[in-house]
């Protein structure tokens, strides 16, 4: 009766560690699972906020454009930026075809605020103090900047684990609050965004 006892107590102290790692892998299971929650949570944020300071340039590109009489309009210019943005894309491992819509998107939203705010200051509105910076030696290297920085979170973020969907909305409407940008312009921009897969 001893020996059988003492193998009861042995099997239920094997169990009683078994049932122990068990806990504890689940709960560096659980662990893991909101730590990768909490950074793709946190790569789709700062891609929204990168989305809303690029589109942010775009008052004093329009300053820029209306002081010196130029067309908003500059399809050679959106070319550079598309065909750029596509290569980049792939240099991060992002489906090219996949991000020029999105980009493409980004392009017309910027048309979208340039004519919002053209509108208005021909209207009387004041326009900014000062002169604008410089569009060719200042704005452009700093929407350069933007893109690259917007390509490598998007790499980040986009993924099957981590899909922007609706439930991403409210966070992107927030990042991206950019006067005279219409909701029309802003809904197209995140429609855009959910198209972005990784290369395979």
């Amino acid at each position: 009766m001893r020996h059988v006892f003492r193998l009861t107590r042995r099997s239920n102290g094997s169990k009683a560690a078994i049932a122990a790692l068990l806990a504890a892998l689940l709960l560096h299971s659980i662990d893991a699972a909101f730590a990768q929650s909490d950074g793709s949570a946190a790569s789709l944020t700062r891609v929204f906020q990168l989305i809303g300071e690029r589109l942010s340039l775009m008052k004093p590109v329009a300053h820029w454009k209306f002081v010196r009489d130029a067309e908003i309009e500059d399809m050679d210019r959106e070319a550079v930026v598309l065909n750029a943005a596509v290569a980049d894309a792939l240099g991060v491992g992002i489906d090219g075809t996949s991000v020029r819509p999105f980009f493409q998107a980004q392009i017309d939203g910027a048309k979208d605020i340039q004519e919002c705010w053209f509108a208005r200051w021909r209207a009387g509105e004041d326009l900014p103090e000062g002169e604008p910076p410089d569009l060719v030696e200042d704005i452009r290297p700093q929407l350069l900047e933007i893109g690259s920085a917007l390509l490598t979170g998007l790499a980040d973020a986009v993924s099957d684990r981590n899909r922007i969907d609706d439930s991403t909305t409210p966070a992107f409407h927030d990042a991206v609050r950019v006067e005279c940008l219409s909701d029309d312009m802003r809904s197209e921009i995140f429609a855009q965004l959910g198209v972005i897969r990784l290369a395979e």
